[in-house]
Formats: C-alpha cells, sequence, structure tokens
C-alpha cells in the first residue's frame, strides 16, 4: 500500500465542474483524505501554479492486447490519463475457441490496424472464456487503471463459427450468445460493445460477425446490463459516420431502444465533422436531446480534435485500394515497391491512375493537398508541414512524384497524411464539443498503431479549446475528461477529487500542457512498430496515491489495477 501524499498549494480543479481553488490535496492509502490528516507525508508536491486535477478516464482504448506487453499503456499516461475502458467496437481477445484465434488476430489486423505478428508474437493465448481473459490480464503489474467490455463480433464468432459473418442467428444462438455476455459481466466487464459500420471487414473479406446482427438481437444482448446496473453499451451504428444527414430512423430507434431496455447510458462512435456529411453532427446532437426527453440515456464520443491519416508507402492505405495498379503495388514487399517507384513506365502508370482519379475525389482526398508531415532521415526537414502540391510548385515537380521521390530517398519511412479526413472544419467542432451529450475523445489508443495516434486529445483539449480559444473553461474540460466518462460506465471511485475516492491525480502546466509530433516506436513484440505522440507540460501523473510519471518519464512504480465491475455495483459513492 501507498504511503501518504500531499500536494500543496496548487490549483484545484476537482473534476465536478465547479469553480477552481487554491488549496492542498492529500492522499492516504490510495484514496482521497482532508489534508490536515496527513501531516508527515511520505512525499509532498509543491504545486503552486499548477493544475491539480483528477486522472483523466478515456472509455474508448483498444489496448486488449497492448497489456501483455506494455505494462504502462502508452501513450494515454503520457497525457495524463489514469483509467482506460478497453474492448471497443465489438472487437475482443475473448471469448474466442483455440481454432479462431488466428481469425481474431486477423480482424484486430484489419479493422484496427493492429499489427499481426505483434499479436503472433505477444499474446500468450492462456483462455477461451472472457472471465479467463480477465484473469489473465489481471496478472500484470500496471502503471494505470483498466476497465474491460465484451465485444459482439468476438461473442457471436466464438458461438456461430464462421456462420457469424453471414447470416442471422436464430434464437437459441442469441440465447447463448446472451450467456457469455452475462457471464463476462459477472467475472467484472463493464459492458457490451457492437459495430454495426458497413466499413468494417474481417480479414477475409466478408463482413465482420456484428454486422450480421438485427437490431432485435442487438438489444436482446444488451438487455443484459439490466441484471447488472453498471457499465455502458457502447455502439457503432450503420449511420453514425457515414449515410445520410445523421442518423437514420432505424438507428435512432434502436440506440433508444438499447438505453432503455438496458436501463444503462449508451456511447456512440464517433461524432466529428464530415465534409462529406457537414451539417449530420447537428441533426445527431437532435437525436441525443429527443432520446434524453423520452427518458433514454444516449452520449456520443466527440472526436476533439483534428484527425489525419498518416501513412508512408511501406505499408497498403486503404485509401488507395480502389485504384488498382496502386493496390498491385503497395501489397508487395518493400524492396519491390522500391523497384516499381524507380521505373519510369512503372511510374507513370501509377501517376497517371492518381491523377484520372483526382477530380472525383473529396477536397480533403486531393492529391495536391496531401501533406508531408516527416522526413524520416531529416533530409527533407524544411519541406515538413507542407502541402505535396506547394513543394512540387517550388521544385517544378508533379506533386505525386514529390512524393515517390522523397519515399525512394527514406527507404519508403517518410510520412505523408491526408489532412483533416475528419474535424477540418474546426468551428463545427468547436460548437458539437460544447453539448452537454458529447464525451471528450476519441483516442482510439492502442489501435491503428500504423498510421493513426489519437492518444493526444487530452492534450489538445487543455491546450487548444481551454487555453489557446477559450472555447471550453478549464472546470468544464476537465469534467468531460474525468467525472463525465467515469460516471457513464458506473466508475464512481475515480474522475472526482473527493475525501473515499481513489487518490488518481494528474498535475500539469496548462500554459505549457501540449502533444509533441507523432513518431515511431519499435517496441512491440518482434521489435514492431507503432505510431505515438508523447507529450509535455504533465508535471506528475499519481495513481493510487503513487506517482507514475514525473516530469514525462516512468518512476518505475505499477500501482494501477484491472478494475472489476461487480466493486461497483453498489459500493455507495
Amino acid at each position: 500500500m501507498s504511503g501518504d501524499l500531499l500536494i500543496k498549494n496548487g490549483t484545484v480543479v476537482d473534476g465536478s465542474g465547479k469553480p477552481s481553488y487554491q488549496g492542498d490535496v492529500a492522499i492516504k492509502n490510495g484514496k482521497f483524505v482532508d489534508p490536515s490528516s496527513v501531516t508527515n507525508g511520505t512525499r509532498v508536491i509543491d504545486a503552486d501554479g499548477k493544475i491539480v486535477a483528477p486522472g483523466f478516464v478515456d472509455i474508448h482504448t483498444h489496448y486488449d492486447a497492448q497489456i501483455m506487453w506494455d505494462s504502462l499503456l502508452t501513450c494515454s499516461p503520457w497525457h495524463g490519463v489514469t483509467t482506460v475502458v478497453m474492448g471497443n467496437c465489438g472487437f475482443t481477445l475473448a471469448p474466442c475457441t483455440p481454432e479462431d484465434r488466428e481469425y481474431i488476430m486477423q480482424m484486430f489486423g484489419r479493422v484496427e490496424g493492429m499489427n499481426v505478428n505483434a499479436l503472433r508474437s505477444g499474446l500468450d493465448w492462456s483462455w477461451q472464456s472472457f472471465p479467463e481473459y480477465l484473469d489473465r490480464i489481471d496478472k500484470e503489474k500496471l502503471g494505470v487503471n483498466v476497465g474491460t467490455m465484451v465485444g459482439h463480433s468476438a461473442v457471436r464468432r466464438f458461438v456461430m463459427g464462421e456462420a457469424a459473418s453471414h447470416r442471422a442467428a436464430d434464437a437459441d444462438e442469441v440465447q447463448q450468445m446472451k450467456a457469455q455476455v452475462r457471464e463476462a459481466l459477472a467475472a467484472g466487464a463493464f459492458g457490451f460493445t457492437t459495430s454495426l459500420s458497413p466499413t468494417h471487414y474481417g480479414a477475409d473479406g466478408a463482413p465482420v460477425p456484428s454486422r450480421l446482427a438485427t437490431h432485435d438481437e442487438v438489444v436482446e444482448l444488451g438487455s443484459t446490463l439490466r441484471e447488472f446496473g453498471v457499465g455502458s453499451i457502447e455502439i457503432i451504428s450503420d449511420t453514425s459516420v457515414r449515410g445520410g444527414d445523421g442518423f437514420s430512423p432505424e438507428d435512432e430507434a434502436l440506440m433508444t431502444r438499447l438505453a432503455l431496455e438496458s436501463g444503462r447510458p449508451i456511447n456512440w462512435n464517433e461524432l466529428s465533422h464530415s465534409w462529406e456529411r457537414p451539417t449530420a453532427w447537428k441533426n445527431q446532437i437532435d437525436y441525443m436531446e429527443r432520446a434524453a426527453k423520452q427518458g433514454a440515456e444516449v452520449y456520443a464520443v466527440a472526436r476533439c480534435q483534428r484527425l489525419d491519416h498518416m501513412f508512408n508507402f511501406g505499408v497498403l492505405l486503404p485509401f488507395f485500394e480502389k485504384w488498382p495498379t496502386w493496390k498491385e503495388v503497395l501489397g508487395q514487399p518493400k524492396d519491390k515497391v522500391l523497384e516499381v517507384l524507380q521505373n519510369p513506365e512503372a511510374r507513370a502508370k501509377l501517376k497517371q491512375e492518381a491523377w484520372d482519379a483526382n477530380p472525383g475525389l473529396s477536397d480533403w482526398r486531393k492529391l495536391e493537398k496531401i501533406g508531408f508531415v516527416r522526413s524520416k532521415t531529416g533530409k527533407f526537414t524544411e519541406h515538413q508541414g507542407k502541402r505535396i502540391g506547394e513543394i512540387g510548385e517550388a521544385l517544378g515537380k508533379d506533386p505525386v512524384d514529390v512524393m515517390f521521390d522523397i519515399s525512394i530517398e527514406e527507404n519508403l519511412e517518410a510520412e505523408f497524411a491526408f489532412i483533416g479526413s475528419r474535424n477540418g472544419d474546426m468551428e463545427s467542432v468547436a460548437e458539437l464539443i460544447k453539448s452537454p451529450y458529447s464525451l471528450a475523445g476519441i483516442s482510439d489508443a492502442g489501435a491503428h498503431t500504423d498510421r493513426l495516434s489519437g492518444s493526444y486529445y487530452t492534450s489538445f483539449m487543455l491546450s487548444h479549446w481551454v487555453r489557446d480559444t477559450g472555447t471550453l473553461t478549464l472546470e468544464d474540460a476537465v469534467r468531460r475528461l474525468t467525472s463525465m466518462p467515469a460516471s457513464l460506465y458506473g466508475i464512481n471511485d475515480r474522475g472526482l477529487i473527493k475525501e473515499g475516492l481513489a487518490g488518481d491525480v494528474v498535475i500539469f502546466d496548462l500554459d505549457k500542457v501540449d502533444w509533441l509530433p507523432a513518431e515511431r516506436f519499435y517496441d512491440f513484440p518482434g521489435g514492431e512498430d507503432r505510431l505515438g505522440n508523447k507529450a509535455k507540460g504533465y508535471e506528475q501523473l499519481v495513481v493510487g496515491g503513487e506517482v507514475v510519471f514525473e516530469d514525462g518519464e516512468p518512476t518505475g512504480a505499477l500501482p494501477g489495477k484491472v478494475l472489476r465491475s461487480g466493486d461497483y455495483r453498489s459500493n455507495g459513492h
């Protein structure tokens, strides 16, 4: 058990949304106590001029595999997060039969951008059932706290096998699935997750299993939460991010039914601005307001930062899969790709195909608007941050030649990006993040490690929406990062600085807090790489009274734990 900790002279933002105040915060035996009761603390931190807030709670992560080789669950704690919830979008590693392990890993690879080689190397698969998976991760020493959910696609595949991706379930299969969900919740899962997104396919080319579910099946499985009275249901509906100008009537009815029949809040992924659906977010907020009047709690995980899709030519990007020549070339080993890009005839064919397609692309996807993010060798740093059209004009080159030439020079490791694929209009984002139905997000931490890094959303919220623009007050932003997401899942001993609650704290300098440029880390099993962002401005990260990070560096303390929903059903906080 940790000793006493006294944090003195800080500006305390307690997570409730109430005005901040100057004062002291004390932690004894892992919980907040009256500061006057701690006189001989094992450590005193002077937080004069700094913000003292509850540790941030990130409810949309995919650390299901990474937890087994990264005890700190980076990048999240770099950005002030002390509690994560994983198992989103219907994708979990349990339940899973031995025969389906490869399918599940490939599904994570295809949909969530996880490195399958790292999964094969890093997972010991000492479980089949969800309770066994929970027991397995409970053996890990952790720097932060972790809540889990059970995924629809995993449950469906476990019960139905290959048929899960090809047909509706019969009544008996639905009851078998419901039994699996119940078993997971009883063991400690904080909810049920599903995806009906038309973009989600397994590696075999068939839809992920949850997409074959009827709405009645989804509601039947989700209703299981009523028996436990804790947790949330996370969903990507058919029209969450694609389709018409908002949700379809069918999706609205589904989410309302889920909330009412489960008796628990629903959170859907994701509320954001899209150039293809520029006003959809307004109509989606209107729906949540109507649902609330019916007694249905429906919330959105709102993307608070611009989303850029990063890529290099060492990996086939989904955006290029519709171009036959590009798909054929970029799907080959790196040495073959380099050979083709240096072949004038083959290169001309690639360029022609790209420019033929360009007029029909959305504005943010236009070739000339692709951004050059990072020079791996440093040879081209003068062009970083510019669009390839701009670079091409300065050099007298075709923009596609700019990408190819830089990529060849840098062994296909130069980083480019489609800029503003989501939240390209920040004026709209400023409005949607203020909705009472929107939760700050979205990190997707642990997923899309090949080309995206969203774990810095907390740092963006504080630096951009609080400090730089004043769009949100500090107190409201901290509430959206702490008590609001914690209460959604019923994790009611975290998210507030209050006597008797868990002593999770982040201390930061609001004038300095920021995210650092994305970089590649080669620390996954087998030396595989991932994309991530570090941060600055965070002084200390405290979990259960123990300092886990100081000035961005780990201290070696690992006080985090796997949270179990059963501990929150009637604890009275």
